[in-house]
């Protein structure tokens, strides 16, 4: 080593060579081939000298070895941290990617079970609309059920965007758009909602504006839709405004487009500005009837984001929003190149000079192929049907259709393998495979493509997107009619309610106004009737908003023309019914529907979209019973109830709870508020019927026991001032009796025979014993009501005495008992008795079924005193209803189960509370039940 050109470091040269070898085989093999490696290289250095001359010679080679061996151990450490924190990272990102796969797969087979259904759902209903002899109320109907379908495939496909995103599987897919047309289809698709609240919209493109573009059509008319629908949600009167104009040329063939969508709506703090683009961040008040899931504007942002743009807002509160967003665009000067929009027409036949095209419908679900057989037959197609992919291979070989429309996921062989065996075959080439799948996810519809599909519908489709690719794929021809806007109310119109109102009489106001305070419907469309005979027009609007159930909007322009509460109500401030109902519940369709199904069971429904509306009407007319929604916007279902609860005049009316909420914890929560119930959402008609006439009939009784209770303590007053009254007159004359006899006894004795003297002292005795007869009944009739009569007690005397009575009433039974000796109370021994009657009695009672009965009678030692107590080891209770414990008539046992009358523990409650004392109860079902109360 001494030639080599470091030879200078003589004999030092192996710390220098050395290092490299334990660095290496720390770095690869960890700590222990670094501690080896360094091992090896000091015995190297200690033994080896190939030169003659030893490498350690004195006390500096020793040190330099040791610093040596030091240095090398820090630097295996260090290595094997660097190594596992590699390994971590390696096992991380696998795991990553275990779970990214297994989402995948988990939202793919959700996608696909989910929308199937609702393929179903949403299909049949749109066709049944297209019915000719549909009834306006079927028709209401199917929209609601439309509607839902629709939110709930809003809602999926959200969820899926956002999942798509944060998975960086989000991509890309330009088309060439005809801006007007594209606009157009925007301004259509929101009419309906901006007409049904009322509010103006108006569209404003900008001259410059580029009339054909190359963008993703699908992500920026969804962005459109979502600023839209939050500006219509959050808008309840004035206008929305969307701005659209080209603020930048990068290019000849590149410009930037900006979009503006205003509104004068509730606006939003500027502290919340970043924070309404987070995923499932919602800020501000929920209007009623609106429902959203906080994705909306998150998957905007990111849309916008990756179309190469930027999203931003500015707000005021109470003076509405604007959100504006810029995206790079291809300009295109051909009209040629524009991909078809949809069109919104009805088809109602084949163009004449057509052939007759062979569709085949390959789909393993019975219902969607009915959906789409009934969709496409009665045009004029010819159409059969296979029910798997093998079967499909087989029809089009015998049989061979212009299209076939494919699923995907069928049993025996899947859509995939079928489309390729009959892409394979010459024919098969030419021949038309339209995938119709539930599947969503951009994977799967590259696979899908990539099979041989020369098209791609994603399930729920509506007939439009069927046509079109009829139209596209086969340039089928359609006869089509044209669609009409419904003339119901317009927005305008909507808006003069208010100032049309203004002119009629203040006392046609007044009646309108308090039927909607008290949610009366029918009450409304007669008033609604009466001022069509002065102003037909207006009496079309309020009927079209009192059959929408907007009492509320009504209300509110009644409640700024009349003042706040301003009348004097014809009928008492509160009037219980024993067979109207408060429904309150924000969504509207839930709200009809819970008011169909009990309006047709012969009940009287009273609906409020709110919780306030529903305060307010209770306050003048308190129903029998109220179903109540928990999520509403402004005072939810929880604290409507806690209100109703607080006010005497509503406290005892029953309250079920009817919400989409099912965790155990909102549950737990309607109960402790004070609800009778809860019905989970969605719900069976005959359910709801059920539990509304089993609380119905629970509260007629409770009325009528009541009552009978009222007039059993008139009863017990007349009855006590009775036994008073004649207590007094009877002892007055007892007491003369017993005195007159006493004295003719002692005056007359010996002027009397035996017989004489015998009958004197018969009537004395006869009437000390009525004497202590009436002071019995006296002291029976001072239990409950009198004063108590305090002295020394033997509880356990008591207790035994009771103990022996029951099992000389019931010898079969054979019950052990343990009672403490030298139990002493200072009380009323009357009562101390019916209190350790009742209590000894219902051990006895729910032991009756326990196979080794066993009751104890105890007392332990506390600061406060001696706290008593009778346990069991019997049917015991369940202790979250054991508020309703010492109420009177509140059983927690079937009637079938043990028998009583639910008032025993009710008076122990009461003896003990006038010795002023506390009772309570510790127990626990089917391992028993240990009463504890003091005597003070």
């Amino acid at each position: 080593m001494r030639i080599w050109p470091l030879g200078a470091l003589e004999l030092r040269i192996p710390w220098l060579t050395f290092y490299p070898a334990v660095m290496a085989a720390s770095v690869y093999g960890g700590i222990s081939a670094g501690v080896v490696s360094t091992v090896l290289s000091i015995l190297a250095i200690s033994f080896w000298s190939p030169t003659g001359q030893p490498f350690m010679d004195d006390f500096g080679d020793w040190l330099g070895a040791a610093v040596f061996a030091v240095n090398c151990l820090l630097i295996s450490a260090i290595s094997e941290t660097m190594r596992r924190s590699r390994e971590r990272a390696t096992k991380a990102k696998e795991q990553a990617e275990t779970a990214n796969r297994a989402k995948s797969t988990f939202l793919a087979n959700m996608s696909h079970e989910l929308r199937t259904p609702l393929n179903a759902i949403l299909g049949f209903s749109r066709l049944m609309m297209t019915g000719r002899d549909i009834t306006t109320e079927q028709s209401e109907y199917l929209k609601i059920i439309s509607n839902s379908g629709q939110h709930l495939l809003n809602l999926i496909n959200n969820v899926l965007d956002i999942s798509k995103i944060e998975a960086g599987h989000m991509v890309i897919e330009k088309s060439n758009v005809n801006m007007e047309t594209f606009l157009t289809e925007i301004s259509s698709l929101m009419s309906v909602k901006f007409m049904d609240k009322g509010i103006t919209f108006t569209l404003e493109q900008s001259p410059n504006l580029p009339q054909i573009i190359n963008t993703d059509s699908g992500k920026l008319r969804q962005v459109l839709i979502n600023l839209l629908g939050n500006a219509v949600k959050y808008t309840d009167k004035g206008e929305v405004n969307l701005r659209v104009e080209a603020i930048m040329e990068e290019s000849t063939q590149s410009v930037r487009v900006q979009f503006e969508v205003e509104d004068s709506g509730i606006g939003i703090d500027k502290a919340n500005w970043e924070r309404i683009f987070r995923p499932f961040e919602q800020v501000g008040v929920q209007p009623a009837t609106q429902t959203g899931t906080g994705l909306g504007l998150a998957i905007s942002k990111q849309y916008v984001q990756l179309m190469g743009g930027q999203i931003g807002l500015t707000s005021e509160p109470g003076k509405g929003s604007v959100f504006y967003f810029d995206i790079p665009v291809e300009t295109l000067q051909s009209a040629d190149a524009v991909t078809s929009e949809f069109r919104y027409r009805t088809v109602t036949a084949l163009a004449h000079g057509q052939p007759q095209y062979r569709l085949l419908i390959a789909e393993d679900q019975p219902e969607n192929r009915l959906l789409l057989h009934k969709m496409l037959k009665h045009l004029g197609f010819d159409i059969r049907e296979a029910v798997n992919g093998q079967e499909a291979v087989t029809l089009f070989n015998q049989w061979h259709p212009h299209l076939v429309w494919m699923d995907i996921r069928m049993p025996v062989m899947n859509g995939l393998e079928a489309t390729r065996l009959i892409k394979a075959s010459e024919t098969g080439a030419q021949t038309r495979i339209v995938a119709l799948t539930a599947h969503a996810l951009e994977e799967e519809r590259l696979e899908i493509l990539n099979a041989g599909c020369d098209g791609l519908i994603r399930k729920p489709y509506s007939d439009v997107e069927i046509f079109e690719a009829l139209v596209k794929h086969l340039g089928v021809r359609f006869i089509y009619e044209e669609e009409q806007l419904p003339q119901e109310v317009t927005s305008q119109e909507r808006l003069d309610v208010a100032a049309q109102l203004r002119l009629l009489p203040v006392s046609l106001l007044t009646i309108l106004w308090e039927a909607l305070v008290i949610l009366d419907g029918e009450r409304c469309l007669v008033v609604a009737g009466e001022i069509s005979d002065v102003n037909h027009r207006l009496g079309d609007i309020l009927r079209d908003m009192i059959q929408r159930l907007q009492y509320k909007e009504l209300l509110a322009i009644l409640d700024e023309l009349l003042g706040e509460a301003p009348l004097e109500f014809t009928r008492p401030p509160v009037a219980l019914s024993s067979n109207e109902i408060l429904v309150v519940d924000d969504t509207l369709s839930s709200l009809k529907l819970l008011t169909d199904i009990l309006v047709g069971a012969g009940y009287r429904v009273r609906p409020a979209s709110d919780g306030e509306l529903a305060l307010r009407s209770v306050q003048v007319i308190a129903p029998a019973l109220i179903l109540l929604d928990i999520t509403m916007p402004n005072i939810d279902g929880l604290e409507v109830c806690r209100r109703l609860k607080a006010n005497a005049a509503t406290r005892d009316i029953p309250v079920i709870f009817i919400s989409a909420l099912t965790e155990t914890r909102s549950i737990t929560k309607a109960f402790e508020v004070g609800g009778v119930d809860y019905i989970s959402k969605p719900f069976e008609a005959s359910e709801v019927l059920a539990r509304v006439n089993t609380h119905l009939n629970q509260r007629r009784l409770q009325q009528k026991l009541q009552e009978q209770t009222r007039e059993l303590a008139a009863a017990n007053t007349e009855l006590e001032a009775f036994t008073y009254a004649v207590s007094h007159d009877l002892r007055a004359p007892l007491r003369a009796i017993d005195g007159y006899t006493m004295a003719v006894l002692e005056d007359y004795a010996d002027r009397l025979d035996d017989e004489g003297r015998e009958l004197l002292q018969s009537l004395r005795q006869n009437s000390q014993e009525m004497y202590g007869l009436i002071n019995g009944l006296l002291r029976l009739s001072r239990s409950t009501r009198g004063a108590l009569s305090p002295e020394r007690v033997n509880l356990s005397v008591m207790a035994d005495g009771i103990m022996k009575a029951l099992q000389r009433a019931e010898p079969q039974r054979q019950v052990s008992c343990h009672i403490a000796p030298q139990l002493e109370a200072c009380g009323d021994p009357v009562l101390l008795k019916t209190a350790l009657e009742n209590l000894i009695g219902n051990a006895w009672k729910y032991t009756a079924n326990t196979p080794e009965p066993h009751i104890e009678v105890a007392a332990q030692a506390q600061a406060d005193g001696l706290v008593y107590s009778v346990g069991d080891n019997g049917a015991g209770f369940d202790m979250r209803y054991a508020d309703n414990l010492f109420k009177p008539f509140r059983r927690l046992h079937k009637a079938e189960e043990f028998s009583g009358s639910g008032i025993g523990l009710a008076t122990v409650e009461r003896i003990v509370l006038r010795h002023g004392g506390r009772i309570w109860a510790v127990a626990e079902v089917d391992k028993g039940a240990t009463f504890y109360f003091t005597i003070p």
